[in-house]
């Protein structure tokens, strides 16, 4: 495994270093206490990914088509509502936006230790899910085919930080080039 080492700042995502494999691509990230709702955009070749994520609540993850929150996009909420509940929201213009689904998850994240999810998108579903455990605890079906996710975003909010370790899947190795 090659490290490469850099920072990258934005509005809330701060990258302290990538960690390349020839299978797949880990970011370290921390979201500051904030409550600006902005996403950094990260490249997403792959129709599933996972994370690891030390927060209180609001765990937010965006799905997007492009590097901005225009319909069409998908956000997934872990741990919204004070830590009770999570949702799949679609094109989301305002504070709560369109909820299409909604599950109860009383206490599903801990601050203290890593807490660990994955996604997966296909044709028609995004699901989310632990690891390790192959059945999603909050799964979306659209009517229609879903339209090509190309990009990711992570942030927290209400008062919550969050530190990230996002394993994204590699179509091809960077190194080898």
């Amino acid at each position: 495994m090659t490290m490469k080492s850099y920072v990258v700042v934005s509005f809330l995502l701060i990258c302290v270093h990538t960690c390349y494999s020839a299978d797949s691509e880990t970011l370290l990230l921390f979201t500051p206490k904030e409550n600006s709702f902005n996403y950094t955009f990260l490249g997403l070749d792959s129709d599933h990914f996972s994370f690891e994520v030390e927060a209180t609540n609001d765990v937010h993850v965006g799905l997007f088509t492009k590097t901005e929150a225009t319909p069409p996009w998908y956000e997934i909420v872990i741990g919204g509502w004070s830590n009770t509940k999570s949702v799949i929201r679609k094109d989301k213009t305002d504070e709560h936006g369109y909820i299409v689904v909604t599950s109860q998850t009383l206490g599903i994240l801990d601050p203290k230790k890593p807490n660990k999810f994955w996604v997966r998108i296909s044709k028609r579903t995004i699901a989310c899910g632990f690891k390790g455990d192959p059945d999603p605890f909050i799964a979306w079906r659209e009517s229609d085919a879903l339209p090509d996710i190309t990009y990711v975003g992570f942030h927290t909010g209400f008062g919550s930080t969050g530190k990230w370790k996002v394993r994204i899947p590699r179509l091809y190795d960077e190194d080898a080039k």
